[in-house]
């Protein structure tokens, strides 16, 4: 009995050496962050006179991205450019790389991770207060009650359109052949004549302009019925497709007009090009001398296993000369089993199912990523929109008539502006777009300051809201046409490393361009396609970074600072906007080109891509969209609406931006032909922006306490109240993220 008391004695002598935590449940202490009280699956704990809440909730609440490292037992949060690290059961903590100490340690209590919540707030930026009469923490300043209006001005919205409003209500067209491969295999006739021979392929010669890094192999493909195949690896950036291009020896014979012909080879992907999911290759035959063409398509695959190719075309007298284009862009591609067959006159070939877009399963109406995209939008689109109505005296009134009429988006609808002789670009620029970037006269080798300064007032008084600063720094010299980027001084700092020079030139610039704008722009292109230029890395490392956004963000500390990528639905952006963020660069958001002119990029890997960049705490917008290289107007129409669905369904995405509205002699676009007649394209843009996004003529009556609440998208309304046969009109911001609460009063 001694021996079992004297443990018991030294037991508690060494207990009492022993620092001591208290904790208890708090489940009457209320959180509210920025305005909203939260709720979290494990209340908040008391220990040491600290609240601990879950980690995931704060750092989510917050807007910061949140990463686990099972293996350290640390957690880590990151947002613009801020990047917090704690470990489980440590009092040491990493705030931007510096060792800070924190008076409670992080803990798992229930199967949760608990963290300090002041702490984390104070270190990602936030205000913290603690009211002791209503326990309550309260995180941030938030965004109390209503948003300011950017614009008054209302522009001339459409308004007239053949569908419902309904969400689900789409404009779709009749297209694709519904034809299986079978059965068009089945329905080519056996009579031709043999044009070009597989071994043609193998005799073609090549043509690649200097520079590019190219080699070619002839391997085998034993197992598909043919066993010679061309293996071509691209591994730099060719200035123009026709950069890496086959030219076949053997001349085409006995072609006339009117002929019915059909290619068809096989091809893989062994790496796609750089910024997509497949390997492209277009493929010509033409006149040598006046250049027209009877055939002059692109072929895609994403799959590393053999697919066959088919493509019919109409014959054209001396179109002898065949040709391969490869220069799209880094990959690695094999093609093999080539062949042209001419049919004769009299002959109708059917389209081939496989490259016939129209086909597409992701167009059809119950396509399984449509049904959840919209479900979204009405869930992250939309808010409830209070208006409390009062008399003079302060008096609320029931019944009163409340009507909201939405005047324009949140969201931003952008383009580029740019002018046409053939009709009136401008009009039509207030009509469709609140928002708009310019092409080329911001661009530090091309920047026209007055230009941009004159065209940003001059739509801002028609009523746009929204403008992109594109683009503060561009790591190359000259573009493939030619254009100075940026000034050839900072080619020179760079050639004699002096990086003293290059801080002055670029933080000159900065300092300029920046405040000039402060009125309009309010998200920069601070870095443009950096994967594919790095001539400022190269020379002083990734580090550099740091310095060029730090510089950007104390010219605008209230500006969004954006990275533009071209390449962004490859492993290489995953891994490089990753390794930006863990760098601790003070990036807000990523643009993405989304130059999607082949219609060759799916909606999962679209959304992938959006979902990537939310996870790290980045916004998104969609900055230079085209369709250029798909001839059908009625599939360009298609997957614009698609596209545009499934980016506005997606959180993360902030603004749709076009590189062109009306088609040129280059590019087709998907809105306008060149003269300004509508595509079909418009009709989707119409029909999903000031249609269906849009909230008309909502109406509801206050009850008792003087309330109305209206569901609507978030934008710019008019809001009409009418009381005591009095009307009073108020222009309101209805924005995501605040309380949206309007009170008005009618005398």
């Amino acid at each position: 009995m001694k021996k079992f008391v004297s443990m018991i004695i030294i037991l508690a002598m060494i207990i009492s050496t022993l620092p001591i935590t208290s904790a208890f449940a708090a489940d009457d202490i209320k959180v509210v962050v920025k305005d909203i009280e939260r709720t979290f699956d494990q209340m908040p704990v008391i220990v040491d006179g600290r609240t601990l809440v879950p980690m995931r909730g704060i750092f989510e609440a917050l807007g910061a991205a949140v990463f686990w490292d099972d293996t350290t037992k640390s957690v880590t949060g990151k947002k613009g450019g801020k990047t917090v690290t704690l470990t489980i059961g440590e009092t040491t903590s990493i705030v931007d790389g510096e060792f800070k100490t924190l008076d409670v340690a992080p803990q798992i209590i229930n199967g949760r991770t608990m963290v300090p919540v002041r702490f984390i707030s104070e270190a990602l930026g936030e205000d913290v207060s603690w009211d002791g009469n209503t326990k309550t923490v309260t995180v941030g300043t938030g965004k109390l009650h209503l948003d300011k209006i950017k614009n008054p001005v209302h522009r001339p919205v459409p308004t007239e359109f053949t569908k419902s409003n309904r969400l689900d209500d789409l404009i779709y067209y009749d297209i694709g052949t519904g034809m299986t491969k079978e059965q068009f295999e089945q329905s080519i006739p056996d009579n031709y004549t043999t044009l070009v021979s597989p071994e043609d392929l193998f005799a073609a010669s090549w043509e690649i302009a200097e520079g590019c890094d190219v080699v070619t192999s002839k391997t085998t493909a034993d197992g598909v019925g043919f066993l010679d195949a061309l293996r071509v690896e691209v591994n730099s950036e060719p200035e123009k497709e026709a950069s890496v291009m086959l030219r076949f020896k053997k001349k085409i014979e006995g072609m006339k007009d009117g002929d019915a012909c059909m290619l068809e080879f096989m091809m893989r992907c062994v790496e796609p090009v750089a910024g997509t999911t497949s390997s492209r290759v277009k493929i010509q035959v033409e006149q040598p001398v006046t250049w027209k063409k009877a055939l002059f398509e692109n072929f895609y695959t994403s799959s590393s296993s053999w697919k066959k190719m088919y493509c019919v075309f109409t014959g054209i007298e001396n179109c002898e000369t065949v040709a391969i284009r490869f220069g799209f862009g880094p990959q690695i591609v094999e093609i093999g089993d080539f062949k042209i067959k001419n049919f004769g006159q009299g002959v109708t070939l059917p389209q081939n199912p496989e490259t016939d877009l129209g086909n597409r399963e992701e167009f059809r109406p119950d396509a399984e990523w449509r049904a959840p995209a919209l479900e979204r939008i009405e869930k992250i689109r939309k808010g409830d929109f209070n208006i409390i109505v009062k008399d003079k005296d302060g008096n609320v009134i029931p019944d009163a008539e409340v009507e909201l009429d939405m005047f324009d988006h949140e969201f931003q609808f952008g383009s580029i502006t740019r002018s046409s002789s053939k009709f009136d670009s401008d009009a039509f620029i207030a009509k469709e777009f609140n928002a708009a970037v310019r092409e080329s006269d911001m661009k530090w080798g091309m920047y026209k300051r007055d230009n941009a300064l004159n065209a940003f007032e001059k739509f801002y008084n028609m009523g746009l809201r929204h403008f992109r600063g594109h683009s503060i720094i561009f790591e190359k010299i000259t573009s493939g046409r030619g254009n100075l980027l940026i000034p050839e001084e900072c080619g020179v700092a760079v050639q004699n490393k002096d990086k003293a020079m290059l801080d002055k030139l670029i933080q000159d610039h900065i300092n300029s361009i920046m405040p000039d704008f402060d009125k309009y722009v309010t998200e920069w292109d601070v870095e443009n396609e950096m994967l594919a230029n790095k001539l400022f890395r190269e020379a002083f490392g990734e580090e550099y970074l740091l310095e060029i956004y730090k510089w950007a963000r104390e010219a605008d500390p209230d500006g969004k600072l954006y990275y533009n990528e071209n390449a962004v639905l490859n492993g290489s952006f995953e891994t490089y906007i990753k390794k930006l963020v863990e760098m601790g660069v003070d990036l807000d958001g990523v643009g993405l080109q989304s130059h999607y002119d082949t219609c060759a990029q799916t909606i999962a890997d679209i959304l992938g891509v959006y979902t990537l960049c939310r996870d790290l705490g980045l916004d998104v917008q969609v900055t230079e969209f085209t369709i250029n290289d798909t001839e059908d107007e009625e599939i360009r129409a298609s997957y614009a609406r698609d596209v545009l669905i499934a980016s506005f369904s997606h959180e993360a995405v902030t603004g749709f931006y076009l590189w062109g509205f009306a088609a040129t002699s280059n590019d087709k676009h998907f809105m306008l032909n060149a003269d300004g007649t509508p595509q079909k394209g418009l009709e989707q843009w119409e029909d999903l922006i000031y249609n269906k996004w849009w909230t008309r003529d909502a109406k509801a009556t206050t009850d008792e306490s003087g309330k109305a609440t209206i569901r609507g998208f978030y934008g710019d309304y008019d809001v009409t109240v009418t009381a005591n046969g009095k009307t009073v009109i108020e222009i309101v911001a209805f924005h995501k993220g605040y309380n949206n609460t309007l009170e008005i009063t009618v005398e």
